[in-house]
């Protein structure tokens, strides 16, 4: 009965962790759609939907590690928005952010991530009800 049991735990275990790993996959390989490439993110940068309408993308202050600064979207419909940053190739912690809805579309604040290998090449992708957006841009030197 206890060896039963047990075994029973274990698959359990097994389900639930094949589960998170199937869901992450998943999300991963979303990502490997078009990527734009952002020259200033200050500037603001701009890509489009699969409606077609233009997305834009903007930082309200210089993004610097582990500092907060604020980040706009429009011209996406959504009911909700995050942004999340990583880099190509390289494995880090989630550094994902939810942006609120106002008039103009959705602003919120975010933390760049710090490379511990010197890095600058960001990628930002906006996540609109779970669909993915990619921009990459780089992270001026100091």
């Amino acid at each position: 009965m206890r060896l039963l049991f047990r075994a029973g735990w274990l698959l359990l275990t097994l389900l639930v962790v094949g589960a998170m790993a199937w869901g992450w996959l998943k999300q991963r390989s979303q990502l490997t759609g078009h990527v734009v490439s952002c020259a200033d993110p200050l500037q603001g940068c701009r890509g489009s939907t699969q409606t077609g309408s233009a997305l834009q993308l903007r930082f309200l202050q210089p993004a610097s590690g582990l500092q907060r600064f604020a980040v706009t979207v429009s011209g996406v419909q959504a009911k909700q928005l995050s942004v999340q940053f990583d880099m190509q190739g390289m494995q880090m912690p989630p550094a994902r952010f939810a942006l609120q809805q106002q008039t103009a579309g959705w602003q919120g604040s975010a933390i760049l991530p710090v490379c511990v290998q010197g890095r600058r090449d960001w990628q930002v992708t906006v996540w609109a009800d779970g669909t993915p957006y990619r921009f990459q841009f780089s992270q001026p030197s100091r």
